[in-house]
């Protein structure tokens, strides 16, 4: 999970090289800070596995994603972009549900399981919409570390839902990266200082 959150430093590297935003030194330390946050939250062990190599490429699409998303912004209306998205999220998924869907014959899928399937279908899909209107409003280098905030919602989760207690270590990370969201504070009230004297 850990590995998984080097896309924000991917979409950092593309967002200088292929988009060619400034990022300048806050950029690069709120970056590096948060995926410093992640590493004391997530406390990944030292073995290298077939599940860590996946989540490594994950974080370079994911990265990738986000630059690309930040490239295509305000090309075309907001509901084809999204369309767009699910649509190859959907084409590139289906072979993976459809063996899924073959193993779980003998066991069908309970009413919560497939509620919670749902849920998670949606809540994914408003996350992209609000990415596509971001992303449109501020470069990939600046909203990438934002990204880091899904651990700190996810620990919050585990305790509340599951009962997992974050140790000391883990609670320092989670301090570590709101500090790096309250970093990006002051440049994003110039940011919006910007727009609205460019409008």
């Amino acid at each position: 999970f850990g590995a998984f959150f080097i896309g924000p430093v991917i979409a950092t590297v593309l967002s200088v090289v292929w988009l060619k935003e400034p990022v300048g030194w806050l950029g690069w330390l709120t970056v590096f800070l948060g995926f410093s946050g992640v590493i004391m939250v997530v406390q990944p062990g030292g073995e290298l596995s077939t599940g860590l190599l996946h989540a490594l490429i994950a974080g370079v699409f994911y990265g990738s994603f986000l630059a690309a998303t930040r490239w295509a912004a305000g090309t075309g209306p907001l509901l084809a972009q999204i369309s767009a998205q699910m649509l190859f999220g959907f084409i590139f998924l289906l072979p993976f549900g459809v063996l899924q869907l073959q193993h779980l014959q003998d066991q069908p899928a309970s009413t919560e399981a497939t509620l919670l399937v749902l849920l998670m279908g949606a809540t994914s899909a408003i996350a992209n919409i609000m990415s596509i209107i971001a992303l449109k409003q501020a470069g990939a280098a600046f909203l990438a570390p934002i990204v880091y905030l899904q651990v700190v919602v996810a620990s919050i989760i585990s305790w509340m839902f599951f009962k997992d207690t974050p140790n000391t270590l883990a609670l320092a990370g989670i301090a570590l990266i709101v500090f790096t969201g309250i970093l990006k504070i002051p440049q994003s009230m110039k940011t919006m200082r910007t727009m609205k004297t460019t409008k």
